[in-house]
């Protein structure tokens, strides 16, 4: 169940999705075929941190009731009257998205922490992955635009990592070669040949220079070929 404690909200055991919090990204309209968020710099136009989350009914519920409580404490005339309510999707779960700029008024807003299940601190090089069981801090910021209350993402600490996965871009195909585990060892073990041992040259003393001269001349007609 989340839990509200002062300035802050948690949302307990959630699973990750779309993660873009190890540095700033925006979205780029130009970037593939329907635009998508690419790595920039703090100071750009749109750089933020984001995380969505999936989670169940019970989370979504408690979720948007903490939702319309920040709301209607700091409700303007002019405001929608109420919160928009989450909605689901094919799979029947709600989906939420946590944000925050990378930078306020010039000045670079430090990125969300992110801890292990021990409350270890992750190092900034560490990617979150879709999938992940999280526990996410927020804040609410409430606000006339549509939605009515934005959640301003402060820390995550993750409870399972999933990890990464290569994925080829080939088709799956029949009757060809196939990598077993078992054979693992003899695919990669090299056979090495015993050096050859080196033969022994066997020299003879020269009966004269007649016969040293031909000798040279050979091996310069050897050269030659």
């Amino acid at each position: 169940m989340p839990l509200r404690g002062k300035n802050m909200y948690y949302i307990r055991e959630v699973k990750a999705l779309y993660p873009k919090i190890d540095q700033p990204y925006r979205f780029d309209s130009q970037a593939g075929e329907r635009g998508k968020s690419v790595p920039c710099s703090a100071n750009d136009d749109g750089a933020c941190y984001e995380l969505s989350f999936v989670a169940d009914e019970v989370t979504a519920k408690a979720l948007h009731k903490g939702m319309k409580t920040a709301y209607d404490e700091k409700k303007q005339k002019g405001w929608n009257n109420s919160v928009a309510r989450p909605k689901k999707n094919d799979d029947g779960d709600f989906v939420f998205k946590t944000t925050i700029k990378a930078a306020y008024s010039g000045r670079e807003v430090p990125r969300p922490k992110q801890f292990d299940s021990r409350n270890n601190e992750l190092p900034n090089t560490f990617k979150l992955t879709s999938g992940s069981i999280v526990n996410i801090a927020i804040e609410f910021i409430p606000h006339a635009m549509e939605g009515g209350v934005s959640l301003r993402l402060k820390q995550v600490q993750v409870l399972k990592y999933v990890p990464i996965e290569a994925r080829s871009v080939f088709e799956s195909l029949d009757g060809g070669f196939v990598f077993e585990e078992e054979t693992q060892g003899s695919l990669f073990e090299a056979v090495e040949e015993p050096p050859e041992e080196p033969k022994k040259i066997v020299r003879t003393k020269a009966t004269g220079t007649k016969g040293a001269d031909k000798d040279l001349s050979s091996i310069v007609d050897d050269w030659d070929d």
